[in-house]
């Protein structure tokens, strides 16, 4: 019986699980390990695998489990680098192709491994898998690395955009016009510490203040003429370059909306937004506050992509962490939280609707229980996506 058949046994014939895990390249009990992390994956059933921090060891000890026989795997197909460790995928979707890239930076031969895969007859999807520069001080290497990834998955997906609609306007063979690529998805230990945003969207990260002014004093940065009293102005952040102290350069909403980033488009309509619920609630309590720009995980985040853990309704940054050393006694630093591991989906232009967050049916974070005293399957946790694909839409 074909794993494929067994994954969608307990998702449905229409849903497909993706995992990504940072398996940890330590020694530490490794056979021990190893085996609770194949258990998970025969209980979990996932149709895509993207392991990082690979070892040659540990992958020989992965292959041998009898889950493995149902996968493809990258490392067959493209030996792995000669690094200490790496990346792999493990595919249970029939391979179209498969490729390696490596970063045009990199102290650390780190690279972006990606597969084009068959979902279904008329359907296919892109998935990569990366481990992006570690340590806190490479924040620019990293970001650098992420938007690579980005752009690469984007362009394979948008290309197949394209040939499909030459090949519908050309062809006389249906069944070769109706094949369509769902997207891609990007997964992996991203190693991102929340001040990388800076170098994600420089501008994006300068907060940002929308309220009604407070005279008719201010005058727009931009068109430089004034802004009436109460009429909604949006203030952003700026540190003079004589010193380091912040001023509010102030301007029309309108005019502001012009220049704005992608990331700051987004961060002010979530303020008017917020505002609309102030007014609302300063009715009620006859108290007026301005709106601050609610730290957004996706700044720097290009446009059509989609931070899989942000879309359910209740996940934040704050209840995602995957690399938790209040939980996971393998980690050193007792205090430490980060979500370092994450996935990206981007369904691409060729469909309407809200991006593709329709198509991510749920996410979870794996791995939480010990499986020993004082042990875990790793030092991350890691995190599985049930996306949902319509097979009957062409």
């Amino acid at each position: 019986m074909h794993f494929l058949y067994l994954f969608t046994s307990i998702t449905g014939p229409d849903m497909l699980r993706i995992l990504t895990l940072n398996v940890y390249f330590d020694s530490i009990a490794l056979t021990l390990r190893m085996r609770a992390i194949g258990k998970c994956v025969e209980r979990l059933r996932p149709g895509v695998i993207g392991f990082q921090e690979v070892t040659s060891e540990s992958l020989a000890i992965l292959k041998k489990q009898a889950w493995s026989r149902y996968y493809d795997c990258s490392a067959d197909c493209i030996a792995p680098s000669n690094n200490p460790y790496f990346v792999v995928l493990f595919t249970a979707l029939p391979m179209l192709s498969i490729e390696t890239y490596a970063f045009e930076e990199t102290r650390m031969g780190r690279e972006l491994i990606c597969m084009h895969l068959r979902v279904s007859e008329t359907q296919t999807l892109y998935v990569g898998t990366t481990h992006l520069e570690s340590l806190k001080q490479n924040g620019k290497i990293r970001v650098k690395q992420l938007q690579e990834c980005f752009t690469i998955l984007k362009r394979h997906v948008d290309e197949q955009a394209a040939e499909k609609k030459a090949r519908s306007s050309t062809s006389s063979k249906q069944s070769e016009s109706r094949s369509r690529c769902l997207g891609a998805v990007l997964m992996g230990d991203t190693n991102l510490f929340r001040e990388d945003a800076k170098y994600l969207d420089p501008n994006g990260y300068s907060p940002l203040v929308l309220e009604p002014a407070r005279s008719n004093r201010a005058l727009c940065r931009i068109c430089n003429t004034k802004i009436n009293k109460n009429e909604l102005r949006v203030g952003k952040s700026h540190t003079e370059e004589r010193s380091t102290r912040e001023i509010i350069h102030w301007y029309h909403r309108h005019c502001f909306e012009e220049r704005a980033t992608d990331t700051e488009k987004i961060n002010l309509e979530q303020l008017f937004q917020n505002t609309i619920s102030n007014q609302e609630e300063s009715k009620v309590t006859g108290k007026k506050r301005s709106m601050s720009s609610p730290p957004s995980e996706m700044i720097g985040i290009p446009t059509g992509w989609i931070d899989c853990w942000l879309c359910g309704n209740s996940n934040t940054e704050k209840n995602g962490f995957t690399f938790d050393g209040r939980i996971n006694k393998l980690i050193s630093n007792p205090s430490y939280q980060s979500r370092f591991d994450r996935m990206y989906f981007y369904q691409g232009a060729s469909r309407e609707g809200s991006g593709g967050t329709e198509m991510i049916e749920r996410v979870e974070i794996i791995g939480k229980e010990p499986i020993a005293e004082n042990l875990w399957m790793s030092d991350h946790f890691g995190l599985l996506s049930t996306f949902r694909f319509n097979l009957e839409d062409n």
